[in-house]
């Protein structure tokens, strides 16, 4: 099996690694095991270059044979983040690619092209874990166990081309759209039941995105 060691932002993306992601990967000879950002025992959050720096960089040494990937969402990410302003990047995909290339480079210039480096697999979710669970909505609101939100949800996801062209406002983030809808909506509880219901194979046919990164890790065991 490939080791690979996944820094996710919180608990919830955690959770999603180790409960869900984990069967996919599994089955291509690649085993996933969740960290957040931060010390031992740190809740994760807090998402700025100098803590995933370091974070990635102790991975990498640690286990010389193991991959390092993360799994931050763009909408939380401090200012400091390479590429996060990048006034050449307008569409959801430029802006990904942006941080995911800045975080690669600086670290390659940290390391002077270091071959450590070649085990690193920068990602970010766009624009936030929650716009993955758009992916279909009624499943969503069932997950929840809020299947009259259903209808609401719906709307919300054809608002953009794919879930991962939801809003990184603070005001539209996809998380704050489930809240008003949904008050009692909390992260750490709807967000895993709801993914559950949902599922990865949904997540993959409507987040090109997701799906690339998943290819990616998939993929792993042949390289």
């Amino acid at each position: 099996m490939i080791r690979l060691r996944v820094i996710c932002e919180g608990t919830t993306e955690a959770y999603f690694v180790e409960r869900i992601l984990i069967d996919s990967l599994s089955q291509h000879g690649v085993m996933p095991s969740a960290t957040k950002l931060g010390p031992p025992g740190h809740k994760g959050g807090r998402v700025n270059w100098q803590r995933v720096r370091g974070h990635v960089t102790r991975l990498l040494l640690e286990d010389r044979h193991a991959f390092v990937t993360t799994f931050f969402d763009y909408f939380r990410m401090e200012t400091d983040m390479p590429g996060y302003r990048d006034p050449g990047a307008v569409s959801t995909g430029q802006k990904k690619r942006s941080v995911e290339e800045g975080m690669r480079g600086k670290l390659l210039d940290a390391d002077r092209g270091s071959a450590v480096c070649l085990r690193f697999i920068p990602y970010v979710q766009m624009h936030e874990f929650e716009g993955l669970l758009f992916s279909d909505p009624t499943r969503m609101a069932n997950g929840m166990r809020r299947p009259e939100f259903a209808d609401d949800f719906m709307k919300i996801r054809l608002g953009g081309a794919t879930p991962e062209d939801i809003n990184d406002s603070p005001q539209t983030a996809p998380s704050k759209r489930i809240e008003s809808i949904f008050s009692g909506y909390g992260k750490t509880v709807h967000g895993p039941a709801a993914a559950e219901a949902v599922g990865l194979a949904a997540m993959r046919r409507e987040c090109p995105f997701f799906h690339d990164w998943v290819s990616k890790l998939e993929a792993l065991a042949n390289s």
